[in-house]
């Protein structure tokens, strides 16, 4: 389809309006043809058969509930709890949009017994009746639970669990058409690139052996495609999961750099707002100071004061214990003053505000090296309710209003210009404190800013996904993107349209994250509480028909 009627498309489907609620599901059957197995070639999924013909994946992530699973509570994203998330009247409706594909995320668990096969088999079969292709996804590890992480990769145990199970399931859903193919590993992450490379070539081995035909989907860590490893086996898609640029994407989702990314971005940018980076002014490992003094005692104030050196523009700090394994301490109300003014409290500095998605203080990330706790309290605090707490730490532990893997939060921030003398203030109660170990670390950046619109998408696509199929003459899969919900329209909107055109024109195959929410509206098309069917959730009425318009391409 030409470009401008893939614009008209879109625009008559939003012009037709809608209401809150899932839409009619028409319950007639859908008529594209029966699936066929597919495989890839060269650049493309082509139909495994003598025609061969290209075909470009287009739907949605169903989550099925997966990300209800906590180490604390496995019990939580069971099949009892999660089957409500997906019933074949949501295939078939996604049917009816012009999707032909759903990424189904996978808890390792639900297979422990004949029942997780019996709910695959069902919904297998929904997805054949409604000629949608299925993509299996295990996002629930044994062991280390989502994603895998540190404890999965530790654990040969868990390994040969995981490994023994895509023996068994490809062995039983081997021939199955509706299954576009196996993907193997959702977001690993947890270890080294490279040893996630050699598990993910010992489980494709696994797999041949059982089922030669099916395409096995690749993802590297964290779906990251700055991570794309080659892996010297037939028959692979790589699968990225596309957030660039993240600064835009992450904007007021709780669970990244703390709630810290702020909501209201533009895109397209062509004022140069966009933060692609935050450097360090005052060195990687900022100001070091070991100031809490030794001994038991009830709250006393602590202050220190730095300049803030050439082309700062941010300050950032931690609250740390660098393995004072017999003490405990606590933290509250963190204020701040730039050149005399009067002190004024850090954003949640008093820690009052949870994070909706953990225990946490909201724009604080924890971060811990070895045994003890770290946790927001109520116990105590010095004002208000809420205090944070390093208890018995074994090996280096802090709480920082930065994210450690990126300087993207900037709510969090402390606004000060190159020259300008920062003071912090914060009050600790301590018990059995040691000397020199125990303290603040005090961060100075600035922010490396640029513009971003459809040519600087372009451009990104063009490095991280279309140079890499090109070079290694293999299939990019996008398993993965969504702008958030709450952030500012028409641009999300215009995002999205962006992204998934530059796609369409390619021939890339993609899904969209995701189909349903739960809670609070961070992403998906519909939302609505615990237990309660997608017919009777609240829509996202222009987000469906902007994709519908996209799926009919």
């Amino acid at each position: 389809m030409k470009k401008t009627k893939w614009l008209m498309s879109i625009g008559l489907l939003v012009l037709l309006g809608g209401v809150i609620g899932a839409e009619p599901i028409d319950k007639t059957p859908t008529d594209r043809g029966s699936l066929v197995k597919l495989k890839a070639e060269g650049r493309q999924i082509v139909t495994a058969d003598a025609e061969k013909k290209p075909v470009v994946l287009r739907g949605v992530v169903f989550t099925s509930g997966v990300w209800f699973y906590t180490n604390e509570n496995p019990s939580a994203a069971s099949l009892a709890n999660v089957r409500f998330m997906q019933s074949e009247a949501d295939i078939r409706r996604i049917s009816r949009w012009g999707a032909n594909v759903i990424t189904f995320y996978m808890n390792y668990y639900w297979f422990e017994n004949e029942e997780g096969y019996q709910f695959m088999d069902q919904v297998l079969d929904w997805c054949r009746r409604a000629n949608v292709y299925i993509i299996p996804s295990l996002t629930v590890y044994p062991i280390g639970g989502l994603r895998g992480g540190r404890e999965f990769f530790a654990s040969p145990e868990a390994r040969d669990q995981l490994n023994r199970f895509w023996a068994q399931f490809a062995n039983r859903y081997r021939g199955r058409p509706e299954i576009a193919g196996y993907d193997i590993l959702n977001e690993p992450m947890g270890t080294s690139v490279s040893d996630i490379v050699d598990y993910q070539q010992k489980l494709i081995d696994t797999i041949r052996k059982a089922d030669p035909e099916t395409i096995i989907f690749i993802e590297p860590m964290w779906g990251n495609p700055k991570d794309f490893k080659i892996i010297r086996r037939p028959n692979l898609v790589y699968n990225a999961h596309y957030y660039e640029p993240f600064y835009f994407t992450s904007q007021g989702w709780p669970w990244m750099y703390s709630g810290g990314v702020p909501t209201g971005l533009s895109y397209p940018d062509t004022q140069g707002e966009m933060i692609a980076e935050l450097k360090p002014t005052n060195g990687k490992n900022g100001s070091y100071l070991p100031l809490i003094r030794p001994g038991t005692y009830d709250w006393q104030p602590y202050t220190v004061t730095e300049k803030a050196p050439p082309k700062t523009e941010y300050a950032y700090l931690k609250l740390f214990s660098n393995g004072d394994s017999g003490a405990t301490l606590w933290f509250d109300q963190v204020e701040y003053s730039i050149d005399g003014s009067p002190y004024q409290l850090l954003p949640n500095g008093s820690f009052e505000e949870r994070n909706p998605v953990s225990n946490d203080p909201l724009l604080w990330e924890q971060y811990q090296a070895g045994k003890g706790f770290l946790y927001r309290t109520d116990a105590l605090a010095k004002d208000g309710k809420y205090s944070i707490c390093i208890q018995n730490p074994s090996g280096w532990s802090h709480f920082g209003n930065y994210h450690e893997y990126g300087w993207l939060g900037t709510l969090s921030a402390i606004r000060i210009a190159p020259g300008q003398k920062l003071s912090i203030r914060f009050w600790v109660k301590g018990k059995n404190v040691s000397a020199n170990k125990n303290g603040l670390i005090l961060y100075f950046c600035r922010a490396q800013k640029e513009v971003y619109t459809k040519a600087e998408m372009e451009r990104d696509m063009k490095r991280l996904l279309i140079s890499f199929s090109e070079r290694n003459n293999i299939p990019i899969f996008i398993g993965e993107f969504t702008p958030p919900i709450q952030g500012k329209r028409p641009d999300i909107i215009d995002y999205i349209c962006d992204a998934v055109g530059y796609w369409n024109d390619r021939h890339i195959s993609w899904t969209f994250y995701h189909y349903r929410d739960v809670g609070e509206w961070y992403m998906g098309i519909y939302n609505g509480p615990m237990g309660v069917p997608t017919e009777k959730c609240r829509e996202d009425t222009e987000l469906r028909k902007t994709l519908q318009g996209l799926f009919i391409y």
